[in-house]
């Protein structure tokens, strides 16, 4: 990953922690350590591509898969092309094919 991708990829990891209300707050949610959240901030380890559904629904769409892993997310999961995640009002994040969130046609 390129510097500023990773530098992209770590504060999105700061703003998960503080949508969760702390790390160990995230740590609950994602059921790993403190200590491996601390690390993902902090640049020292990698996020495990398995818990990006997980840190999404945690911060109700507001960190996604695609923030997360912005070189490598459509080879991960191609399933997510052409949908975007959408904040839910209160509660979880809504996922809503491109075609219905595009800009009617004029």
């Amino acid at each position: 990953m390129n510097r500023p991708l990773r530098a992209q990829a770590l504060d999105q990891v700061s703003k998960a922690i503080e949508i969760a209300g702390g790390a160990a707050a995230l740590a609950r949610s994602l059921r790993v350590t403190t200590q491996a959240v601390c690390f993902w901030r902090d640049g020292k380890r990698r996020i495990p591509e398995s818990l990006g559904a997980r840190i999404e629904f945690a911060t109700r769409g507001q960190v996604t898969r695609q923030s997360l892993w912005p070189d490598s997310w459509m080879e991960i999961w191609p399933e997510l092309a052409g949908i975007k995640c959408v904040p839910a009002v209160g509660g979880a994040a809504e996922l809503i094919p491109a075609s219905v969130t595009a800009a009617p046609r004029a």
